[in-house]
């Protein structure tokens, strides 16, 4: 929530309105970027990142709603990446 305070605009950071599908994907890509990683293993760590960031946007509340969500991001983000990844070699 934006308000102004003296004439300085101050913005509130709220984690909510943080996406964890963006935030897997990005740190999955530096991941592979770096190359210490097995290609392999990627799918399981978009899966534990998805949980991880669900877990922590929640306010550090798990229970089963959060596992799910988490996995539905980590499913979801892997997903993405195959389907960007499958569309940028059919355009070669």
């Amino acid at each position: 929530m934006d308000y102004l305070c003296r004439g300085v605009i101050r913005m509130e950071i709220n984690l909510n309105s943080v996406s964890p599908l963006a935030l897997v994907i990005g740190v999955t890509e530096v991941i592979k970027r770096t190359g210490k990683l097995s290609h392999e293993l990627l799918p399981l760590v978009n899966l534990a990142l998805g949980v991880f960031f669900v877990f922590l946007i929640q306010g550090f509340i798990f229970n089963v709603d959060v596992a799910l969500q988490g996995l539905v991001t980590g499913l979801v983000a892997g997903g993405l990446y195959d389907v960007g990844k499958s569309s940028y070699n059919m355009t070669k």
